[in-house]
């Protein structure tokens, strides 16, 4: 084996040195800077991804928040309208139930008088009726003809006894 021969030990290594050299050049100036280069972006676009993240997750708090803010506003105001609605319609039917009340109040009162009229109307069918019973009654049971005036006087006076 060629590699193994004494002779060519010091070419062997000067090679070897000018070959680790130049790539340790190659790597140290070329290779490795660009890599720590890439390195430095994708680090920094990291961060900026996350600083960009965090601006978002504030903007979002910050919207999140005047949402519950906007929410809470309108529950109130749907609860103040809500109470304003009760309030109109207990109103309108307190306003309502008056008029129903002063029409049954008005008629009750024309029945009242409806029945009152009925009643003298039946108290005089009764005098009239008590006065004709009362004439034929006599005419019947004495055979003489009742004076009206005199019939009419008695019932009335037996009506008030």
């Amino acid at each position: 084996m060629p590699q193994l021969d004494p002779s060519t030990y010091v070419s062997q290594l000067f090679w070897l040195i000018v070959t680790f050299g130049v790539l340790y050049y190659v790597l140290s100036k070329i290779i490795l800077p660009r890599i720590a280069e890439a390195l430095e972006n994708r680090q920094a676009h990291i961060n900026h991804d996350l600083e960009r993240a965090t601006t978002l997750q504030d903007e979002a708090t910050g919207v999140k928040d005047a949402y519950e803010a906007e929410l809470t506003q309108a529950r109130a105001k749907a609860q103040q309208e809500i109470a304003a609605m009760k309030e109109r319609a207990a109103q309108e039917a307190a306003a309502q139930q008056e008029q129903v009340s002063a029409r049954l109040d008005a008629d009750l009162e024309a029945a009242e008088q409806r029945i009152a009229a009925a009643r003298q109307q039946a108290l005089g069918n009764v005098a009239e009726i008590a006065t004709q019973l009362t004439e034929s009654a006599v005419e019947r049971l004495s055979g003489i003809k009742a004076n009206t005036a005199d019939v009419n006087t008695a019932v009335n006076e037996a009506a008030r006894n």
